[in-house]
């Protein structure tokens, strides 16, 4: 997953895996202040977690979290990673893949926590595209994803998003 990460990195040194296992723990206020979250105030991955969250969880839980809880708000994945890493919090809401990976294969204490609490997410993140078996009109979502493949599909969709395509 590299768009929505419902996810929490932990360091181990500092905490157990065990003790984090939803996101109603998240929000205890022995956290509060104490902890990393994407910043959901910009576009990408915060933007989308909140509102994972918000669907999901609800607003009371969003508030709960974002502005009872007080937390560290990154828009630095590496400085927050690095933040994990040395301990100077235990854990990271929303961590990015990349720079947890990272520090993990540089010997840090970081685990990956999935909460039981919330609904599991299938996403490819941005830019991806899926065909759902046995869909209503399976056909005519072949044909479109036949067109955006092709070279004027990709150059008008790269055009509409202000980005390249490979």
């Amino acid at each position: 997953l590299r768009f929505i990460q419902p996810v929490l990195a932990i360091n181990t040194k500092i905490l157990p895996a065990t003790e984090l296992t939803t996101w109603k723990s998240v929000i205890d206020p022995k956290w509060r202040g104490k902890f990393i979250a994407k910043d959901p105030s910009i576009p990408g991955a915060g933007a989308s977690l909140i509102s994972y969250f918000y669907l999901t969880m609800g607003p009371d839980f969003v508030k709960s979290l974002y502005i009872d809880q007080k937390p560290v708000i990154s828009r630095d994945p590496r400085q927050a990673a690095q933040s994990l890493a040395v301990g100077n919090v235990p854990f990271w809401v929303g961590p990015d893949q990349s720079e947890v990976i990272r520090f993990q294969n540089l010997g840090y204490p970081i685990e990956w926590v999935s909460p039981t609490d919330g609904p599991g997410v299938l996403s490819g993140g941005f830019g991806f595209v899926g065909l759902v078996n046995k869909a209503p009109n399976s056909n005519a979502a072949k044909l479109f994803i036949n067109w955006l493949m092709s070279r004027e599909g990709q150059q008008l969709f790269s055009k509409a998003i202000n980005s390249m395509s490979l």
